[in-house]
């Protein structure tokens, strides 16, 4: 009720942690409820039998008594000693732990309240923590994993313990709950991009990551190949991951069925594209049911469960290769933009990247026509070819996404190398060769082994280890490969 007496018995007053939980009890007291009297504080070894005579002497010295309050080992001695004068009700005894004789006292609502401090955890977590962070280097995201203090008392101590049974179950080791994911737009470059490996812990019961991607051009070839490598990495982790495609496009219309069906299947974690937002009721639908999602090469803004992203920054990416055909073209002349879906947000992102840095930073550059070639070769080769008819002064073509090497057959053919700069994104060969030719001024990477290989190892590590990344994007290498360093990069 506010006021009265109190006293309070601590473990040990040279214990640190006794010392903490007795004055935070004082000092609160002192701040807020100045009417509420300690009258006496002594110390009991975290004994019952000591607490039992301890209690006994406050309420012969303080016959209006009106609560204990024990800090450590023994509390149900001064409950004891409470229901054995009768004034159970009258003198409210408050404690710690949800060991089985407090918890009686607690039922019988001579103990007030009790408050946890997960002990399961406190025993557990440690040595899966050191494990990890010796084998893999995780380190939490704070020095102090503070456990879960639930408040029981007679009201709702059938949540968590009967007297059967003792505590209803376990409470969950703060190892098993998931660390708290990094916020949606964080973004970082991994050092073990395309490297990432396994924790060394293998699950009892088998487990399935699909991987949904497309190969609906040369692009995919090498995002399938990184995806098979972590399935051959993971089989000897009694795990599957199947690489899976959807449909011909990156677009919702083709990859929710595919979600749809992985949850029908409890498949254990999906990877995917995500190429707009409406594939977003499906990955929440996943996550929902249990079930981790990644995205990779494509994302869409609108916010999502998913856990992580691998792939490029890819409105950076378009301001990259703005400054490349500038400089291809000198700074000024008309260019058209070869884009592989309006639709798909990725593609939207390198598109206005490119023509946001333009109109700041080089007005003279005009951009006389945009269209989109659906990620085909052959579709830009006639595109290209329009572009050249329809104005005899171009200087440059921009192909957001797939079929470059088409834009830049019809350059060669119409004669034009030289005099019309195409720049484009990725490594695949058909576009290599034709940097090496001088015909395409500059592609831009974005590392898609490891678009297919990460999302997997992640998703693995997360189920197993619990193992979050720093971040929640996590940006792969965007190099600029001209006809001058090709070799770095790639060979015939």
């Amino acid at each position: 009720g506010g006021s009265g007496k109190v006293g309070i018995i601590t473990g040990f007053f040279a214990v640190e942690a006794h010392e903490l939980r007795r004055l935070g009890f004082v000092e609160h007291l002192a701040a807020n409820y100045p009417d509420i009297e300690v009258v006496a504080e002594v110390e009991n070894t975290d004994q019952g039998d000591i607490a039992y005579t301890q209690a006994q002497d406050f309420m012969t010295a303080n016959p209006d008594l009106k609560g204990i309050y024990v800090t450590a080992g023994g509390p149900f001695g001064a409950a004891a000693a409470v229901d054995d004068a009768g004034r159970a009700g009258e003198v409210a005894v408050v404690s710690f732990d949800f060991v089985n004789e407090t918890m009686q006292y607690v039922q019988k609502g001579v103990i007030s309240a009790t408050i946890g401090q997960n002990p399961y955890a406190q025993g557990h977590d440690p040595a899966v923590r050191l494990f990890n962070y010796l084998v893999n280097g995780d380190v939490p995201e704070c020095g102090r994993l503070v456990t879960e203090a639930a408040v029981v008392t007679k009201e709702n101590i059938d949540q968590y313990w009967t007297p059967e049974e003792g505590l209803v179950e376990e409470l969950p080791a703060e190892e098993e709950m998931m660390a708290e994911l990094p916020a949606f737009d964080s973004m970082c470059a991994m050092a073990d991009e395309g490297s990432v490996t396994p924790v060394d812990i293998t699950p009892e019961e088998p487990l399935r990551i699909a991987v949904l991607g497309l190969e609906n051009n040369p692009f995919w070839i090498p995002v399938k190949e990184g995806a098979l490598a972590a399935a051959d990495e993971l089989a000897a982790y009694n795990t599957t991951v199947d690489w899976i495609i959807p449909g011909e496009t990156h677009t919702a219309d083709n990859f929710s069925g595919g979600i749809e069906a992985l949850i029908a299947q409890e498949y254990d974690a999906i990877a995917t594209i995500a190429g707009d937002a409406g594939l977003v009721t499906y990955i929440n639908a996943a996550v929902d049911a249990g079930i981790p999602v990644a995205t990779f090469n494509s994302e869409t803004d609108a916010e999502n469960g998913r856990i992580l992203f691998v792939g490029a920054d890819l409105y950076l990416q378009g301001e990259a290769a703005a400054e490349a055909m500038a400089t291809a073209i000198g700074g000024a002349g008309e260019v058209g933009i070869i884009t592989g879906f309006f639709a798909v947000e990725a593609h939207e992102l390198r598109r206005l990247g490119f023509v946001d840095y333009l109109a700041a930073n080089y007005p003279d550059i005009t951009v006389v026509a945009e269209v989109e070639n659906t990620d085909q070769g052959d579709i830009a080769y006639t595109q290209a070819q329009d572009f050249m008819t329809a104005n005899p002064e171009l200087k440059g073509i921009y192909v957001t996404a797939g079929g470059p090497f088409g834009a830049a057959a019809a350059v060669e053919d119409a004669d034009r190398a030289g005099e019309v700069a195409v720049v484009s994104f990725d490594f695949v060969n058909e576009t290599m060769e034709y940097v090496e030719k001088g015909v395409i001024y500059a592609t831009i990477g974005q590392n898609p082994y490891a678009q297919g290989h990460d999302p997997a190892i992640r998703l693995f590590n997360y189920l197993v280890g619990g193992v979050v990344p720093e971040c929640s994007r996590m940006v792969t290498d965007a190099s600029v490969v001209t006809q001058e360093n090709i070799s770095e990069f790639w060979s015939p």
